[in-house]
């Protein structure tokens, strides 16, 4: 999962254009938690393995189900949606190149609706990120 994560990081910052992603958002994107003091708008992205499958050719299937979550404050209420529309368009349907994996596939699989906490708010999109490789066997 270590090597799906580092080309997703790659893909992800690659994206510096203020039109894209990562750059849409300061470059506040963060792996499972934010630092205390980060100003809003931000994201944090987490992942767990959902599945994974060996057959008998000895080509293994690695699914990784990835959460993106924005925050913003009310003031702004704009940013949330819009980052994940431009993160839809930058990784939706991409192929990334792992070490050590033939290819891995990201597929967007839900899209949140905003959810309201205090004077936050936060919406997240859920991808799954498919990767197959061929293992050696001694």
């Amino acid at each position: 999962m270590k090597a799906i994560l580092t080309a997703l990081r790659s893909r992800i910052v690659a994206g510096t254009n203020p039109t894209q992603f990562y750059g849409y958002l300061g470059t506040r994107v963060f792996l499972d938690s934010a630092p205390g003091d980060t100003v809003l708008p931000l994201c944090v992205y987490s992942a767990e393995t959902t599945t994974f499958q060996r057959t008998m050719d000895n080509t293994e299937r690695h699914v990784v189900s990835v959460t993106f979550t924005v925050y913003e404050t009310q003031e702004q209420c704009t940013y949330g949606m819009q980052a994940l529309a431009y993160l839809r368009t930058w990784i939706d349907g991409y192929t990334l190149s792992p070490t050590g994996y033939d290819r891995a596939l990201c597929i967007l699989r839900s899209r949140g609706a905003p959810s309201f906490d205090g004077e936050n708010w936060s919406i997240s999109d859920r991808y799954e990120i498919i990767g197959q490789r061929i293992t050696t066997t001694t």
